[in-house]
């Protein structure tokens, strides 16, 4: 700014030139090339359009379905986060069409995705949620999850994840990664290992998604009366004085956390904290770890340790990114 009002009083005709091609800019945009803009935005239909969405007065968790062995497994956990807020869920299944033909054609196929929310609605009534479904037809999966975050006003998204990817330059995989940057809500992703859930290890460090992390493990520990240990990664050469302020650590961010009932401390040496708490977690039921800190060009390089650890650790892993505001939102969408 201090240049641009420096090149002003310097010599203003760097500016009308920059007014004049911005001017021709627009022109030429909602002249020609609005129209086939608006032919490119995302196509999602709306089968049938669940009474919750037109007022929003609990809580509520968006859970997607696509595969019928992790129906229940994610359902219970959308349960557990749900009974912990006093919430409700809303079921979403998504009927996908090839770009190259028609979104109508989608609707002659999603006939078949509602045993996945029925099968879904009887779980949650087995558990006393509040439960309402969403079938919906588009071209991208990724367009249909925001849309329907949006619609519904979800709070939170919990959705499935196969624990690892093998695309080049993703952490998660292209549809995960695009909604840990752009889901405008808290975001549960779900390594689905299936068993019972009678023994939970809390991976925390402290920070925005320790809380969210606080909320699933509570919910957990009461449906399922499972119990909890919070995980501390000290290195191999540790002595007893670096082992001690390791777990005072941990107790501090315990006490903030608040979580209920009494939580065991889990002391891991390992020269690799991804490592270690995947090594602890063959103990374990269900591993709640929280997302890291965006630093894309770190991450790239050198790999990120919920990925690590979801992708190595033998248990179901729920990797919990809490919603940061609109600001930060907006930062990501520009930025990535």
């Amino acid at each position: 700014m201090a240049l641009a009002v420096y090149q002003y009083a310097f010599d203003p005709r760097p500016w009308l030139v920059v007014i004049g091609w911005t001017f021709v800019g627009l022109l030429l945009y909602f002249t020609a090339f609005e129209k086939k803009v608006r032919a490119r935005r995302p196509q999602v239909l709306e089968i049938e359009k669940p009474p919750v969405a037109a007022e929003k007065k609990r809580y509520r968790i968006l859970v997607t379905l696509a595969n019928p062995d992790t129906v229940e497994p994610l359902i219970n956990i959308a349960a557990a986060a749900a009974l912990q807020k006093n919430g409700e869920i809303v079921a979403l299944s998504v009927s996908l069409v090839p770009e190259q033909l028609p979104i109508h054609e989608g609707l002659k196929m999603a006939h078949h995705r509602r045993p996945l929310l029925r099968k879904a609605q009887a779980r949650a009534r087995e558990l006393g949620v509040d439960f309402t479904s969403d079938l919906r037809v588009a071209h991208q999966l990724k367009d249909a999850l925001l849309t329907s975050v949006q619609s519904h006003k979800a709070d939170l998204l919990v959705m499935g994840w196969k624990g690892y990817t093998n695309t080049r330059d993703r952490l998660f995989g292209e549809l995960t990664d695009h909604m840990i940057r752009h889901c405008p809500c808290d975001l549960a992703l779900v390594k689905v290992v299936h068993g019972p859930t009678k023994k939970i290890l809390l991976a925390t460090s402290g920070g925005p998604n320790a809380t969210l992390g606080a909320d699933f493990t509570n919910g957990f520990a009461r449906l399922f009366n499972a119990s909890v240990d919070a995980c501390v990664v000290v290195p191999s050469s540790a002595d007893p004085i670096d082992e001690r302020a390791a777990i005072n650590r941990i107790a501090g961010s315990l006490e903030a956390l608040d979580l209920d009932g009494n939580v065991g401390r889990h002391l891991v040496k390992a020269n690799s904290i991804a490592a270690g708490i995947a090594r602890a977690s063959k103990d374990f039921d269900l591993v709640v770890i929280g997302a890291a800190p965006s630093k894309p060009f770190k991450q790239i390089l050198v790999g990120d340790i919920p990925a690590n650890v979801a992708r190595y650790s033998p248990k179901s892993v729920i990797l919990v990114r809490r919603w940061q505001g609109p600001v930060s939102g907006l930062f990501r969408k520009l930025f990535g």
